[in-house]
């Protein structure tokens, strides 16, 4: 079983759908493990969590909502919502999320997760069973599901949007404190251990390591998509004039200010870029014209100052202890998600380990992930002979051969 957040429910570019979900992590390590693993497919064209027109067609990204197709807003369902899902990760959802429900009309906690509380945990646990915890007849989070199913193996990374939505917010405020963040942790692997259930934990990669986060004063460099955007003629290609833009150090209604060096302004603040210069030529012309980086396009509301990148950091170090000593205090293994972040040789948009929307693992990203946390598994399994049910070393995912799994008798 997998409870957690957007990387662990398949999230990529933009949305979460069926396609997708399959090559999430957990559901590799399952295929591997040539054990079941339901997943809580949603219908094509999938469900992107804010709402905002996103295009399926993974070779483009679309910057400009007038020019697309509307019906593209439209949320899918899922595609067999009465059968009981293994795979409980919510895009958006924090880690007290986990011990949370919503049925989409009012959010426990985060407004950018619960259209997903209902479409993800929708199943027969919902309304037929009782909390065993409070007594209450609602059993609809991820954890009191898994709690009622009693799983072997529990994949548990969580935590990830407790610090990035500080970040791409753009907004210190909204940071879990690490206090709770602790008491959270603990309360989740309590009671999953109460169940004789193994876990297996990863910790929580900095802000600076996803391409999403712009550095100012920088060049915006490759995008694997192309972005468009309106102009009188209509949608006009920037792609090329945004890649060799500089983003803008200027600050917004401050003349002569700049952001100082290390500040980091989110991607999606881009939108608000014109880049468009329409020229008199017979008819009205419009090209793309690169920002030289000395535009004031941006307020202090837009963008992380160094000591905000630090004190977010700060706390995801803080995190990371709080998931190291858990993990000690109850001998889990944990995945060093953080350092290989880190070490990665390319993290930039065009990185194979990114989606398109810089955020989120591809293909190839969930691989990689699989693998840590199978040689994970692996490492218990050869220390005990058993961990999870599994008594034998499970193969890494190779993304031409997946394991080939024989029928059950």
């Amino acid at each position: 079983m997998a409870l957690g957040d957007s990387i662990t429910a398949g999230f990529q570019s933009g949305v979460l759908v069926e396609s997708l979900q399959r090559e999430s992590y957990p559901s590799l390590i399952a295929r591997q493990a040539c054990v079941p693993m339901t997943l809580p497919l949603i219908l094509d064209p999938g469900h992107p969590i804010d709402n905002q027109p996103r295009p399926f067609n993974l070779d483009f990204c679309w910057t400009a909502p007038a020019s697309v197709d509307p019906s593209l807003n439209d949320i899918r369902g899922r595609t067999q919502p009465s059968i009981q899902p293994t795979n409980l990760a919510i895009p958006g959802a924090k880690l007290n999320e986990l011990r949370l429900y919503s049925d989409g009309t009012s959010c426990p906690v985060n407004e950018t997760a619960c259209p997903l509380f209902p479409l993800v945990l929708s199943s027969p646990l919902v309304n037929t069973h009782v909390n065993p915890l409070s007594g209450t007849a609602q059993i609809g989070s991820e954890l009191m599901q898994a709690f009622v199913e009693r799983p072997t193996l529990v994949l548990l990374w969580a935590g990830n949007n407790d610090a990035l939505d500080a970040a791409l917010n753009t907004f210190r405020p909204l940071l879990t404190g690490s206090l709770a963040f602790k008491r959270h942790l603990i309360q989740v692997v309590r009671t999953l251990r109460r169940l004789g259930a193994d876990i297996v934990l990863a910790n929580i990669p900095a802000v600076s390591s996803i391409p999403h986060m712009l550095r100012v004063g920088r060049q915006i460099g490759q995008l694997p998509f192309t972005v468009l955007q309106d102009c009188v003629i209509g949608p006009v290609d920037i792609t090329r004039a945004l890649e060799q833009s500089i983003v803008p150090r200027g600050v917004k209604d401050l003349p002569g200010e700049e952001f100082p060096a290390g500040s980091l302004v989110p991607f999606k603040r881009l939108g608000s870029l014109n880049l468009i210069t329409q020229l008199e030529v017979g008819a009205k012309l419009c090209v793309g014209k690169p920002l030289d980086g000395s535009e004031s396009t941006f307020g202090v509301l837009d963008v992380l100052f160094p000591s905000d990148v630090d004190y977010i950091d700060r706390r995801i170090t803080e995190f990371n202890a709080s998931i190291a000593s858990t993990a000690a205090r109850y001998n889990l293994p944990v995945v060093d998600v953080r350092t290989m972040l880190e070490t990665l040789p390319d993290r930039s948009f065009t990185s194979p380990f990114f989606s398109l929307d810089g955020i989120h693992p591809s293909n190839e990203g969930q691989r990689l992930i699989a693998n840590a946390f199978i040689a994970k598994i692996n490492e218990r399994i050869l220390a005990s002979g058993s961990f999870g049910g599994l008594t034998e070393v499970l193969p890494l995912v190779d993304k031409a051969v997946l394991q080939n799994c024989k029928p059950p008798p």
